[in-house]
């Protein structure tokens, strides 16, 4: 036995396959920003850290970070609130929609009651306090009573005037009566004796306030602390008296700590961010001093000297004595722009529009993905939606801010006049809302609102401007994508649907340009609708179009400028007995092509995967029966070599795993890789060979030449279930996998290691 896996060994190190995979196949991974941390909660190990769309948690020993998420357990994203119960070593999460969940021991516990409730109300879940066994969670319209022992709801308050829907910011309890901090004031009941359930017995308790909301509330020792105005009061049984209130200073959030209260805000005056400790009879403890590390504070805890400081911008920060931040290695914030690979690097950038084309102001800037590790660029121009790639060189479109260029060495540069226009309703605003690369290097752009819509940066570093021939509505043009031809499609929004321009023999000769115009009619182009929100270029170089009601084909994109023009067709798809056209009624945002030209779809309802031709649905993702963020997917773009699918939703960026890879055009043993590469033992996923030519067709045998598994590629990679046709698994040993292009011609391209 020894000599055998000693043979094995020595075989799989000569054949030299032996690679780490971030991912296997079928799996997702998560790329959600953790940076801006909105609360936090302490346990006597841990501190929990709410992210929004996700949640991390930090040892208070040695720091030691762990990520929650979708992906491994939590069941939503877009957190609200998050609170520790200590007696139940209960960890709860309570989200935007209603939905709840509770970490217990590392098991996560899913209370979707409230979440598939009909309420005419708001289900945000804003705060959660605890009393003995109960979880109170502060949600728009009212109190829900969450039982932690059995765990279900048991009870919903009603606090409001005449049992109406009022929003609750936060809760308190204290000697026997709770304290609830509303959008009419201070709501005030008994804990036990009473009805909860029944408005009339909450009684309102605003004496000594302004008639105004209250923002927050929280117990210090035996006092009731109030926060309304930027001004804190305290309660003496029959009414609020002031107990702070810090001069010139914004109020964020109010948390008790060890019988202290902990204040975050800033400084109205110079915007300088504060946390600051008060005593519980109000009088001001400690100032933290200010520091680089906190930057926008909205909570603070304290336990045994050490404070946590939860900061929008710069995630956690703890103090004691000195300031450590703590982050996750992450995307600065969500990637609502665009999407890019390059290499083996991924491009996000943050920016976005409004859905009638308006800026956003998104300072979130731009984000790199190599090595496994996250970069950002948040010093950059605002609302950056649009990516290309050209010698060596990144390029980042500003909806207002004009062309940025980062250059390998860090290197930057903005483009304005003259090299681009300015929008005709705003001189100031230079809109680069599309862009791609020729074979040439030319960078194409389109230049929404402008003139001259369409822009061209030559390799040599000349310009050259274009107008379309043809009325668009707020001269609106965004994604820019080149055929195999060379011509430049650019979607047209506001309804204007699609344009096509072809520069002719020279570029800067504009005698021999023509332009055409795809919109929705037989004869003018067959488009399902003239609101285009998406183009892709398949492997067959057809052009893929997305409209708000569905998916358009034109086959024949190199005669869509001659007098006999391409009509679009509309894909059928084929359903057991039913026939439709493709996506008829879904708005389809984004279309990616993989290696094995299929088409990855995003739409305002999931995902979908369909076949080359688009007539079956291969798979389809929603926030429902996978680790999607959320049902609205932005963009997708998938990594060439490896078939990660990267899916930009309006809650986060997540990837997923695909079968298919682009495929080679001459195939060289050193390009194919093999994973996993030895096969462990009771290994059951799937097994990987990549770096073939495309679609080629693939047979692993065993060394005496007896066909074990034969399949065919999907675009530059194969994939296998670790099983001969008979169902089992191979014996331990070396397997040689063989691969033929579309010749025939067929060689040794790797080996493959099974171990028992």
């Amino acid at each position: 036995m020894y000599r055998t896996l000693l043979l094995l060994l020595c075989i799989l190190i000569s054949i030299g396959t032996v690679s780490a995979q971030t991912v296997p196949i079928g799996y997702w991974r998560e790329h959600l920003p953790y940076r801006h941390v909105t609360g936090l909660a302490l346990a006597p190990d841990v501190v929990y850290c709410a992210a929004n769309s996700a949640l991390f948690s930090v040892t208070l020993t040695d720091h030691e970070v762990t990520r929650y998420s979708k992906l491994n357990g939590l069941h939503d994203a877009g957190i609200g609130a998050i609170g520790y119960h200590e007696s139940s070593a209960s960890l709860v999460i309570g989200y935007k929609n209603g939905n709840i969940d509770i970490i217990r021991r590392e098991n996560i516990i899913n209370i979707p009651d409230l979440l598939r409730k009909q309420v005419n109300g708001d289900k945000y879940i804003y705060h959660i306090a605890f009393f003995q066994d109960n979880a109170y969670l502060c949600t728009g319209f009212g109190i829900l009573v969450l039982n932690l022992a059995k765990p279900e709801i048991t009870d919903t308050y009603y606090p409001g005037s005449n049992g109406n829907f009022v929003k609750v910011s936060a809760l308190a309890h204290n000697d026997g009566w709770l304290y609830a901090a509303t959008s009419e004031g201070i709501k005030r009941a008994p804990l036990t004796g009473v009805n909860l359930a029944n408005y009339q017995n909450w009684h309102t308790a605003n004496t000594g306030l302004l008639n105004m909301l209250v923002a927050d509330i929280a117990t210090v020792g035996n006092t009731v602390v109030c926060l309304q105005n930027d001004t804190l009061y305290s309660w003496q049984q029959t009414s609020w008296t002031p107990w702070s209130a810090p001069a010139n200073i914004k109020l964020r959030d109010i948390t008790p700590s060890d019988n202290k209260l902990l204040v975050s805000g800033y400084n109205k005056t110079d915007q300088q961010p504060l946390v600051r400790q008060f005593s519980e009879s109000g009088a001001l403890e400690n100032t933290f001093p200010q520091n680089v590390a906190v930057q926008t504070p909205v909570q603070a805890a304290g336990s045994n000297g050490v404070t946590y400081i939860a900061d929008s911008t710069a995630g956690l920060v703890i103090y004691k004595n000195d300031y450590e931040t703590i982050l996750p290695n992450a995307p600065y914030g969500v990637a609502l722009g665009d999407l890019l690979v390059t290499g083996n690097t991924l491009w996000a950038s943050a920016g976005e529009v409004t859905n009638n084309w308006q800026a956003t102001q998104n300072k979130n800037g731009l984000y790199r993905f190599e090595n496994e590790e996250w970069t950002n660029y948040t010093d950059l121009p605002e609302d950056l939606i649009s990516l290309g790639f050209s010698d060596q060189t990144l390029y980042a479109g500003s909806f207002g801010g004009g062309l940025l260029s980062l250059a390998k060495d860090n290197q930057r540069q903005i483009f304005k006049q003259p090299y681009i226009d300015p929008a005709i309703d705003n001189t100031n605003a230079y809109r680069v809302s599309g862009m791609a690369a020729d074979v040439d290097g030319n960078l194409w752009l389109s230049c929404y609102g402008a003139n001259r819509q369409l822009a061209v940066k030559m390799k040599d570093g000349t310009w050259h401007q274009f107008s379309s021939p043809y009325f668009l509505s707020s001269n609106a043009v965004g994604q820019l994508l080149i055929d195999n031809a060379g011509q430049k499609w650019i979607v047209s929004p506001k309804s204007n649907g699609l344009l096509v321009y072809n520069h002719g023999a020279n570029i800067a000769i504009s005698a021999d340009d023509k332009w055409a115009i795809y919109q929705s009619g037989a004869g003018r182009g067959n488009l399902p609708s003239n609101d285009v929100r998406c183009i892709a270029k398949d492997k067959d170089g057809y052009i893929w179009v997305g409209t708000d009601r569905g998916v358009g084909v034109i086959q024949c994109p190199q005669q869509a400028v001659t007098t006999t023009g391409c009509e679009a067709y509309l894909p059928v798809l084929q359903e057991d007995n039913f026939a439709g056209y493709l996506f008829r009624n879904e708005q389809v945002n984004t279309i990616a092509v993989d290696g094995a030209n299929r088409k990855w779809v995003g739409t305002q309802n999931g995902v979908w995967l369909i076949s080359p031709n688009g007539d079956k649905i291969i798979s389809r993702f929603n926030t429902g029966n996978s680790p999607l963020l959320n049902n609205e997917v932005r963009k997708i773009v998938i990594h060439p070599t490896t078939g990660e699918v990267f899916f930009a939703t309006t809650s986060g960026l997540v990837s997923y795993r695909g079968t298919a890879t682009d495929g080679t055009s001459r195939q060289n043993k050193s390009d194919v890789l093999v994973f996993p590469n030895p096969v462990p033992p009771r290994y059951t996923g799937t097994i990987a060979i990549r770096g073939l030519v495309s679609n080629a067709l693939v047979k692993i045998t065993d060394v005496s030449g007896r066909l074990v598994y034969q399949t065919r590629a999907q675009g530059g990679q194969a994939i296998w279930s670790g099983t001969d046709y008979t169902g089992h698994r191979p014996q331990s040993g070396v397997y040689m996998i063989f691969s033929s292009d579309d010749t025939g011609a067929e060689k040794l391209v790797t080996k493959i290691v099974f171990i028992h």
